[in-house]
């Protein structure tokens, strides 16, 4: 993708965005009020729970009901929220639903984009198991996200929730869940529930157990419609293990129909009714397309070798094509996996920019990022997002409590949360030193501890933003 992404309006934007920053400077990033938007709704990714941070209570935890888990996990002597490098234990988790309930108590909704299950799952069970079979492993699976399951309906007893697939959320292995498998069918039975508060659940009956992805009407905006898909399946490290519960093939199956084909017809179909129906859709999964920055960028803002995407191409191509030729009814995507706060955009040829895709940062801190969620205020009848703000807890000094990182709005001078906006912000990346400074530090959710993004190579991570294709993103990166 060419580097011509609407240039207009840049150098207001750049004015009105330093004099907000300067604005907040002076009142204190970062304070303690709490934010409710009245119609709103809430993001969180990447909680990775690991029911194994406190070691001594592995055994009790295998061979307890999930029920019994709560009790378990409050009788450990570990109280603190973890360290950076680590998944998320049960610490963290109450302190992050604690933290959602106080600063959006009703929130419309509550969207989760993926990866429920800490990394390397199976091996960790192993250490602690007697019994290393794949059906006590499913069973104890089962069991972790029943408890997730019960303790984000204690803290929201009355939201809708909508949850899509992460990589590592599958009986069978990390990218490796398959369709019409046991698990998929599990998952919808659990989370059926908190999906059905949006009134209306039929395509999760039907259409998750089938392939892990579903849509459900807008709890807050009349004809709008919330489509979830499965990005696990358009990988480049899918394999479809033709997982049918515990038993799964040794070798990836490349048979057709290929699981990924089967998803994108239903996308096709889906937003063609959308569109003929006049209904606007916002669309949330894992797995963003476009390039894994993080693993194809160097210390200075070049490209590696070689460069990583993130979707296998076809799937890739061809759903940003849908994206173009439904812009008119897509009113914002959602993404997690990068574990940073991001963001991408998809322009046509020509550079002008149709789309936005927003990456919510993770609770899980294994990868040196802060724990953070976020707040999106929108209208009621419009849909137009009118601002978020991210809240979160800094691991150094857990003491502080979770608080207000930044919101966009006043960090970055925009009136509303949308694709010219961030138009605006991807061309004031390059023109103002301030706002870059304020992406690098608001990256990894405000983190000392690691930041892959740098002074030194911010250029290549912002070609990343608007540069999908591998021969697009390594142009860029040279022109730095």
């Amino acid at each position: 993708m060419r580097s011509a992404i609407i240039r207009r309006a840049g150098r207001a934007f750049v004015t009105i965005s330093l004099l907000a920053a300067l604005i907040s400077h002076a009142y204190g990033r970062g304070r303690g009020e709490a934010s409710t938007p009245g119609s709103g709704f809430i993001t969180i990714s990447d909680i990775h729970f690991t029911p194994f941070y406190d070691s001594t209570l592995a055994t009790r935890l295998i061979s307890a009901d999930y029920r019994h888990w709560l009790a378990i996990f409050q009788s450990s002597l570990v109280r603190g929220l973890g360290t950076y490098g680590n998944e998320t234990g049960y610490p963290l988790l109450e302190s992050t639903l604690e933290s959602m309930r106080r600063s959006a108590s009703n929130p419309g909704y509550i969207i989760l984009t993926g990866d429920l299950l800490a990394h390397n799952y199976r091996q960790t069970f192993n250490l602690y198991a007697t019994d290393r079979s794949d059906s006590a492993y499913d069973r104890f699976v089962y069991k972790t996200l029943a408890f997730l399951v019960s303790r984000i309906r204690n803290y929201f007893p009355n939201t809708p929730v909508f949850p899509a697939l992460g990589n590592n959320d599958s009986y069978s292995g990390n990218y490796s869940i398959g369709p019409r498998s046991r698990f998929l069918t599990d998952f919808q039975r659990l989370w059926q529930p908190l999906v059905a508060r949006a009134g209306t659940s039929q395509s999760f009956a039907k259409d998750f157990p089938a392939g892990g992805f579903y849509s459900v009407p807008d709890p807050i905006v009349t004809h709008r419609q919330i489509i979830l898909l499965n990005t696990i399946f358009f990988s480049k490290k899918y394999c479809n293990r033709c997982d049918s519960g515990s038993s799964f093939c040794a070798t990836c199956d490349t048979s057709a129909p290929y699981p990924g084909d089967i998803e994108m017809a239903w996308l096709t179909k889906e937003l063609a009714a959308c569109a003929r129906d006049g209904r606007h859709v916002v669309l949330a999964y894992h797995i963003p397309p476009g390039i894994d920055v993080f693993g194809s960028v160097d210390s200075t803002g070049g490209s590696t070798a070689p460069v990583t995407p993130l979707w296998q191409d076809r799937y890739d191509t061809t759903f940003r094509a849908l994206m173009a030729a439904h812009a008119n009814i897509i009113d914002a995507s959602f993404a997690g996996h990068t574990h940073v706060d991001d963001f991408r955009l998809m322009a046509d040829r020509a550079g002008r920019a149709f789309g936005f895709i927003h990456i919510t940062p993770a609770i899980s801190p294994v990868y040196d990022n802060n724990p953070g969620y976020q707040i999106f205020a929108l209208d009621r009848s419009s849909g137009v997002i009118g601002n978020y703000e991210t809240r979160y807890v800094d691991l150094t000094a857990q003491t502080s409590g979770w608080r207000k990182e930044y919101d966009f709005r006043s960090t970055y001078g925009a009136a509303r949360y949308d694709v010219a906006a961030l138009v605006n912000l991807y061309n004031a990346l390059q023109a103002d030193p301030v706002i870059r400074q304020h992406y690098i530090a608001y990256y990894p959710v405000s983190s000392l501890h690691g930041n892959a993004l740098t002074i030194r190579n911010w250029h290549g991570f912002r070609c990343g933003i608007e540069n999908f294709s591998v021969a697009d993103f390594t142009a860029c990166c040279a022109r730095k």
